[in-house]
């Protein structure tokens, strides 16, 4: 947002804004840039639910069209760890957002009716170490999950 007076807006409704808009620039197959202003939202609210939740649908959407089977999984548990964190109790919603929950648990349950989720997120290193940063820097290079937000479980 360039518009001088968005940072004039309560950090919330900055929040709203940002998730609305990547969930356009999603839908419209603008995924980098919608997973930027989701982040971006995140920075300012880490336990900001819709936006999570939004992010996690997106991040399993783009997984299913990857060719490369083990790059799918492993956005796929970033996907799955997103939807997860959306329902926490600690996330923050802005209203009663009952059928958003029980969406992203679908999805949620879905990516684990797929994939082993736990088997793949032990095999993989998506801590900050060099070598999971090389490998978060490959999968960024082909659109996917780097986000430095922890669980909020």
């Amino acid at each position: 947002m360039k518009h001088t007076g968005f940072d004039t807006l309560h950090p919330m409704h900055q929040c709203q804004i940002l998730t609305n808009l990547a969930n356009n620039l999603s839908h419209i197959g603008r995924f980098t840039e919608a997973v930027e202003l989701w982040d971006r939202a995140l920075r300012l609210n880490p336990k900001f639910g819709m936006a999570r939740g939004n992010r996690g649908y997106a991040l399993s959407n783009y997984a299913m069209g990857l060719y490369d089977r083990s790059h799918a999984q492993v956005m796929l548990v970033a996907a799955h760890d997103a939807l997860r964190s959306a329902r926490a109790k600690a996330a923050f919603y802005e209203a009663d957002y009952v059928a958003a929950r029980a969406f992203f648990k679908a999805r949620e349950d879905d990516i684990a009716g797929q994939i082993p989720v736990a088997k793949i997120r032990g095999q993989i290193n998506l801590d900050n170490t060099a070598s999971a940063r090389a490998s978060e820097r490959n999968a960024t290079a082909h659109g996917a999950f780097a986000t430095g937000f922890s669980s909020i479980d």
